[in-house]
């Protein structure tokens, strides 16, 4: 097993390590957040659907921007008030 996921496969996974094993590959094994996500997910057998309760937010806001980036999502323009243009 990679050192890096052994790191959180213990019973207790927190925000922090999780955060700090994405961290980890994205630096040094030179790998989208998306698909660091990808493998820490495959590697540990966490549940995709779950693991967005453990996620860090600075973790979730980097997965969104490269998304954004990659157009896999949109988002929505900004509601404008009546009468501004």
């Amino acid at each position: 097993m990679n050192p890096i996921i052994k790191g959180i496969t213990n019973n207790i996974l927190n925000k922090r390590k999780l955060a700090l094993a994405i961290e980890n590959l994205v630096a040094h094994h030179n790998m989208s957040y998306l698909e660091a996500l990808t493998f820490v997910i495959e590697e540990t057998g966490f549940d995709p659907v779950n693991i967005k309760r453990v996620l860090d937010p600075s973790i979730k806001a980097k997965l969104k921007e490269e998304a954004m980036a990659l157009r896999l999502i949109t988002v929505k323009p900004a509601a404008k008030l009546p009468g501004i243009e």
